[in-house]
């Protein structure tokens, strides 16, 4: 089987293939869940979203930097394991095509 190629989204894109219970979930981790190795703790005060992908498993992942010491973060969101979201990313995929 061939493996889907990772794809960059904005946030317009991530707020059309969430639904509104993910994107809360989203919200909430992002704003004090995302762990800061630099901080050796939590990013109390959130991160900066510097790239969202939509990867080859249909996950979403978040690169960004911590708010409290500009270290590089990153968190990966496993969406791609809902069976309805996983569709709404593949029609996503076909409608690049």
């Amino acid at each position: 089987m061939k493996r889907l190629k990772d794809i960059r989204l904005t946030k317009v894109q991530l707020g059309r293939l969430l639904s509104r219970k993910q994107l809360n979930i989203y919200n909430y981790i992002l704003g004090e869940h995302v762990v800061c190795v630099r901080c050796n703790d939590a990013a109390k005060e959130g991160i900066v979203v510097e790239e969202i992908t939509l990867n080859y498993l249909n996950d979403i992942m978040v690169r960004g930097t911590c708010k409290i010491c500009k270290g590089k973060v990153a968190r990966i969101f496993e969406f791609g394991e809902d069976e309805e979201f996983f569709k709404r990313a593949s029609d996503f995929r076909n409608s690049l095509l």
